[in-house]
C-alpha cells in the first residue's frame, strides 16, 4: 500500500523496475536504506485531479511512454514530481 500511495508499484520484484501510478499523497519524504532520500511531490493532487499529466525525476521530464523507473535510479535519491490533472471528459 505504501508504495502505491507514493505513485509507485513494483510489478516484478526480480527486475527491479517500479511502475508509475497515480499517487494518493500530496507530498512524502522517504529515507532510503543507503542514507539517500527520495522526495515525492504530487502537484495539484486532489479528489478531482486523479490523472498524471507528466512526471519529472530530479527536474527532468520523463518521456510520456516511460511507464517506470529502475530501482537503481530511485536509490540514488532526489525528487519524483507528479503533475496531476482532472480526467478529460469525452
Amino acid at each position: 500500500y505504501i508504495l502505491s500511495a507514493l505513485g509507485l508499484y513494483q510489478v516484478d520484484p526480480c527486475n527491479g523496475d517500479f511502475i508509475l501510478g497515480s499517487p494518493a499523497v500530496k507530498q512524502a519524504l522517504v529515507h532510503l536504506w543507503n542514507g539517500n532520500s527520495l522526495s515525492v511531490i504530487a502537484k495539484d493532487n486532489s479528489p478531482e485531479n486523479t490523472c498524471v499529466a507528466c512526471v519529472k525525476f530530479n527536474g527532468k521530464t520523463l518521456p510520456e511512454d516511460q511507464i517506470g523507473i529502475p530501482y537503481q535510479e530511485l536509490m540514488k535519491g532526489g525528487t519524483l514530481e507528479f503533475e496531476m490533472t482532472a480526467p478529460s471528459s469525452k
